[in-house]
C-alpha cells in the first residue's frame, strides 16, 4: 500500500500546525514566552512521543498569576 507523497506531507504539516497552536495556547497561560513554547511544540510535533511528553510536562506546570488575581491580593490586617 503506497501512499502518495502529498498525503504524508499534509500529515506532517497538520501535525506541526496542531503542535504549534496547542503549545501557543498553553504557553499564553503558563509562561511569559508563548511564541518560544509554540516553536518548541511545533518542532516536537514531528516526533509524537516527544510531543506527548512535552505536553504532559507543560500541562503540569503551574499557571501564571493573572492580573485580576494579583490585584486581589489581601494585605495583612493589623
Amino acid at each position: 500500500m503506497n501512499l502518495p507523497s502529498y498525503i504524508s506531507i499534509q500529515a506532517v504539516v497538520m501535525l506541526i500546525l496542531f503542535g504549534t497552536s496547542v503549545s501557543y495556547l498553553l504557553g499564553r497561560r503558563k509562561t511569559k514566552r508563548p511564541f518560544l513554547m509554540a516553536l518548541v511544540g511545533g518542532v516536537l510535533a514531528v516526533m509524537p512521543p516527544l510531543f506527548v511528553i512535552y505536553l504532559v510536562l507543560f500541562l503540569l506546570k503551574k499557571d501564571l498569576p493573572s492580573a485580576a488575581a494579583a490585584a486581589n491580593i489581601d494585605e495583612p490586617k493589623p
